[in-house]
This record gives C-alpha cells, sequence and structure tokens, in this order.
C-alpha cells in the first residue's frame, strides 16, 4: 500500500502560478525518496501538499487511502513529520519543549493551547532525542545549539508524532557539508532502521545519488524523472536542471505548529 498518493493534482496560486501541474505520484513505503529539482522548480510546494499545508486546485491527495480534506486534516497531519529547511524552532524555549511541540495533535485544543503535555509525552520526547543523540542537550533553550544540532531537534520533534512518513523541507540547505551528511545519514538510518518512509526535497545531485533508493525529478511543476540514482545520469541530470520559467512558491515556512 502507498504511503501517499496524489491523483492529478494541480496547484495554482491566486496570482495565477501554476506551481504543480497535473502530477501522478505515489509514494511508497520503506524508501528514502528524494525530489530533486532547480530552484523555483515546485519541489516544497509538492511537499507541501503532501501533508496538507497546501490544498490542491484540482485532484487529490491521499495519505493511507484517506483523502486529505478539511475534516481529517488534523487526524492525518499527526502522521506526517515534517522538517524543514530553517529548523522552525522557537529559540528562547529548551530544546525537550521544541520536540513535546509534535505531541500536541494528540492532545485537545485547550491542552494544545496551554501546552499540557502528559507523562507519556515526555516519555516518547526524551526517545527522540535519544534516537538524535542529543539527550544531554534537553533542557538546553533551542538557539544556543548549533545549526546542526538545531536541526536534530527538528527531526526529533517530527519523530515524536510518531509519524507514518516524515517529509524533510530541503533539510541541509542551512548546513555545510559535513553536518549536511551527519544529518542525511540520520535520515536515511531513521527510513531503514525504524521503518518509517522519508521524501526529501534536495538540491544536490551528489547526495540525491549517494542516500536516494528513489529520485523524482521536477522541473517548471512537472516530474520530468522518476526511478533509481544508477539511472540518473549525466545527461538526464542537465534536462532536469535546465532553466525554466520558475515557480513562484511561497516564501513563509508554516510555524512549528502549523503542522500539528
Amino acid at each position: 500500500m502507498s504511503v501517499i498518493i496524489l491523483d492529478r493534482v494541480v496547484k495554482t496560486y491566486p496570482n495565477g502560478t501554476r506551481a504543480v501541474k497535473d502530477i501522478d505520484l505515489a509514494i511508497e513505503p520503506g524508501h528514502f525518496t528524494v525530489i530533486l529539482g532547480p530552484s523555483g522548480a515546485g519541489k516544497s510546494t509538492l511537499l507541501r501538499l503532501m501533508n496538507g499545508l497546501e490544498k490542491p486546485s484540482e485532484g487529490t491527495v491521499s495519505v493511507h487511502d484517506t483523502v486529505l480534506g478539511k475534516k481529517n486534516l488534523r487526524a492525518i497531519r499527526r502522521e506526517v513529520g515534517m522538517v524543514f529547511q530553517q529548523f522552525n524552532l522557537v529559540g528562547r524555549l529548551n530544546v525537550m519543549t521544541n520536540v513535546l511541540t509534535g505531541r500536541l495533535a494528540y492532545r485537545s485544543w485547550l491542552g494544545s493551547v496551554l501546552h499540557l503535555f502528559r507523562e507519556e509525552d515526555f516519555r516518547i520526547a526524551q526517545a527522540a532525542l535519544a534516537r538524535v543523540d542529543l539527550t544531554e542537550k534537553a533542557w538546553v533553550r533551542a538557539d544556543q545549539l548549533s545549526g546542526g544540532q538545531q536541526q536534530r531537534v527538528g527531526i526529533a520533534r517530527a519523530l515524536a508524532q510518531r509519524p507514518r512518513v516524515i517529509l524533510a523541507d530541503e533539510p541541509v540547505a542551512s548546513l555545510d557539508p559535513l553536518t549536511s551528511r551527519e544529518v542525511l545519514d540520520l535520515l536515511k538510518g531513521i527510513c531503514q532502521d525504524d521503518h518509517i518512509p522519508v521524501v526529501a526535497n534536495l538540491h544536490q545531485v551528489d547526495y540525491a545519488r549517494e542516500y536516494a533508493d528513489r529520485v523524482i525529478g521536477v522541473n517548471s511543476g512537472r516530474v520530468v524523472f522518476d526511478g533509481s540514482p544508477d539511472q540518473l545520469t549525466d545527461a538526464m541530470v542537465d534536462e532536469l536542471y535546465q532553466r525554466a520559467a520558475p515557480v513562484k512558491e511561497p516564501l513563509h515556512e508554516a510555524s512549528t505548529l502549523a503542522h500539528a
């Protein structure tokens, strides 16, 4: 059974820009899937459609055979962990509290507003921090961490949701090469060892070839390549990255609580 299915999905913004153009796509379990393409290709919009942060103008998005809609959006979103390029942490709060925000979707509206967490939530958050090797940083302010550590907190927050899939939007774009590999190693390990499929937007072809089980190439809002890294030839990369009119995607990222 596919984890996420996009069926003839189109996304058109109010200014008339068509960011995603009639895409049919199925994300399979057990895979580290990389969505690859140039800036403005529509990658971020595609990822946001997968967890309901964007609503398709046409077509449907299904998560575990359930079509995303207003009535089930909260319930389905908590099964989809999200890792952001700019980490989306609350810097003045400690690491533990940031990770605990991944549990908000499991609490009542009032509990979410008041950040009322249970003992079970703390156990889950502690396990998530241990998974990303940050147990000793639990009570440190998030803004005192390095960029790589902050991204690992973001991954721990996603794990605290107990997700069935993790989406990562340019998770290493703000990191140096060594730290980027550490983060990608962690995400790949979560996919292989924790059996949580990962879908990651990346710019870097080398990383896609090294880490991906499957590469989906996107340009101008369309899928132009879908195959294994071995099939991603230099000629295909040149075609994928040919200059095209960029998609004007939103510059904002969802807040930490927006997907809870």
